[in-house]
């Protein structure tokens, strides 16, 4: 892994010869000191649907409905209770998974009893731990179905204090407090659009311009960040496959009534570990950019007003990379 080396020149963040970012440090705080309530819990959900199924007008079995058109199978997800707390501890080892779970020959196995049995485990937790918010990156898919989902099992908070969710007064339906990062990422820091070997790191025309700086992009997702920091981060995140493929295949495990042969189900087995896989690294993505965003949109401005602007990151640095 390369040793990081970061500089403060000219109002942006150089990190070598071709790549720097600039950071937008009120934005920044803005968002994870005032938006963000703790404890939090950050987490990544996989779920299917129509566009998952092989054979989508066919009249045979569905777990999908009118009803539920998105089916969430496997959760990760890790608790906080401050900034600091991420950055002290081993993020790796603080992240927990659920996931529908099924046996070979268990004959009445129902999805939609496990699936609900899964997310009421997931809703006690927030309760016990006494949630505040849900934070994502990229959230449109998970806030929709978890809020879809609470409202048809508002049982679960009757007599409950909890701050999660919420009844909008107007539609009554239950509301959940959620951040996605992604708006952070997008609005807070601009990049350099280069790779450290110094050629064009993304075509400039798929993505926005950066909000600060010249010839800047922004970074709008999990993957191109880390590909941008790939010679930083010592994790390599490597996968066999796609998750719309595992996701395809996971819908088919979980739809099929009976299986042929240990093998089949145990291939099923297999796809589902590594859904899980593709999951937990997500989420561990994710707290190390919530890391990465606190030390240069808020630690380093604190570092740069107790030093006369003068910012020192030996202290603060091992909390990225």
């Amino acid at each position: 892994m390369k040793k990081p080396t970061v500089k403060f020149e000219d109002g942006k963040y150089v990190l070598n010869k071709y790549q720097s970012f600039y950071v937008d440090e009120d934005a920044v705080e803005q968002d994870l000191l005032r938006e963000i309530k703790f404890p939090v819990l950050i987490m990544d959900t996989e779920f299917f649907n129509r566009s998952h199924d092989p054979k989508p007008n066919d009249s045979g079995k569905k777990l999908y409905s009118d009803d539920e058109p998105s089916m969430i199978y496997t959760l990760c997800y890790s608790i906080a209770n401050s900034y600091m707390d991420l950055a002290n501890r081993k993020n790796k080892k603080s992240i927990s998974t659920l996931y529908v779970r099924r046996k070979m020959n268990k004959a009445d196995f129902n999805f939609k009893k496990e699936m609900d049995r899964m997310l009421t485990t997931f809703v006690n937790i927030c309760i016990a731990k006494n949630i505040r918010t849900l934070v994502f990156a990229g959230e449109s898919n998970d806030v929709k179905i978890l809020t879809n989902w609470i409202n048809n099992h508002s049982n679960l908070l009757n007599n409950k204090k909890q701050e999660l969710f919420t009844r909008n007064k107007q539609t009554r339906q239950l509301e959940i407090n959620t951040f996605d990062i992604y708006k952070t990422l997008e609005k807070g820091f601009s990049f350099s659009d280069f790779t450290t070997e110094g050629e064009e790191f993304y075509n400039p025309k798929n993505l926005k311009k950066g909000i600060m700086g010249e010839n800047t992009i922004q970074i709008p997702s999990l993957k191109l960040f880390f590909d941008y920091f790939k010679e930083y981060y010592k994790d390599k995140f490597e996968e066999k496959n796609g998750i719309y493929e595992l996701c395809k295949d996971a819908l088919t495990f979980y739809s099929t009534d009976s299986f042929a042969s240990e093998k089949q189900f145990q291939e099923g087995i297999e796809v589902i570990r590594e859904v899980r896989k593709h999951c937990r690294n997500d989420v561990l993505k994710l707290l190390y950019l919530i890391n990465f965003m606190y030390v240069f949109g808020v630690l380093s401005n604190d570092q740069a007003k107790e030093s006369g602007n003068n910012k020192n990151y030996e202290k603060i640095l091992h909390w990225v990379w």
